[in-house]
């Protein structure tokens, strides 16, 4: 072991034990030991932005210490567009990771060329075919040039209740083709061949609870024939339409 090793390893031991026994203050003379200044950033949770983006936005230079305030560098990593949370923590003697958990796409909006948006109805800079994104396609929308949201309120409703609806089942929604807003009370879901029912019409109001109960009506219909479409847009009520025999 070398004279270097043993005095970093000294300074990590003496840091530790600073740290433990005096957490308010500790920090505040950890900061100022070489040893811990910041040699090594990782970056954990991207899949669609850049670590070194993340990196050059955090601020954290070579003169920074691993004890300082990770404040200011997780509110500068949130200003990217594709980040919606980030956490810098300590990673070992004079490293840091940063943790980010990236804002979802939820659909793509024929314009005519594909673009991805996110639950808000904005648009993400997230090319679908580079990072194969298969999800649904949201019909009757467009997106504002100046603002880069969807205009028509009915599109980025349906999209809320798509996102709502993706927390209760998300293997309906994995096979979810087309998103079709009917009006400004509901909207169409329509599904890939070979799913349980080839069209759901929902509500916008109780989208949850209305899911639910069709859920329950597809599934007590399933023996009667192909489930051509169900609609859940009555309170209590849903009305299912069978064609053939499944086959």
């Amino acid at each position: 072991m070398t004279r270097q090793t043993r005095r970093r390893l000294t300074f990590a031991f003496t840091g530790a034990l600073i740290g433990v026994t005096s957490p308010l203050w500790g920090p505040l003379v950890l900061r100022g030991i070489p040893a811990f200044h910041v040699m090594t950033i990782e970056v954990s949770g991207t899949r669609f932005a850049s670590d070194s983006d993340l990196r050059e936005m955090s601020g954290i230079t070579s003169l920074a210490s691993i004890w300082d305030d990770p404040g200011n560098w997780e509110a500068s990593i949130v200003e990217h567009p594709l980040i919606e949370e980030a956490h810098v923590v300590r990673a070992g003697l004079d490293r840091l990771r940063i943790e980010v958990r990236e804002v979802r796409p939820v659909a793509l909006i024929p314009t005519p060329g594909l673009v991805a948006v996110d639950g808000d109805g904005y648009q993400l800079d997230v090319d679908p075919a580079a990072h194969g994104l298969d999800l649904p396609i949201l019909r009757k929308a467009t997106i504002d040039s100046e603002t880069g949201r969807i205009r028509e309120e009915e599109a980025r409703r349906s999209l809320a209740v798509l996102e709502e609806i993706d927390l209760l089942a998300p293997e309906f929604v994995e096979r979810v083709s087309e998103v079709l807003p009917v009006d400004s009370e509901a909207f169409d879901l329509k599904l890939m061949e070979g799913s349980l029912v080839q069209s759901l019409t929902l509500p916008f109001r109780d989208a949850s609870r209305a899911f639910l109960q069709a859920a329950a009506a597809i599934q007590a219909a399933e023996d009667r024939g192909t489930i051509e479409s169900a609609d859940a847009r009555y309170a209590e009520k849903v009305f299912v339409r069978t064609g053939g025999e499944r086959r």
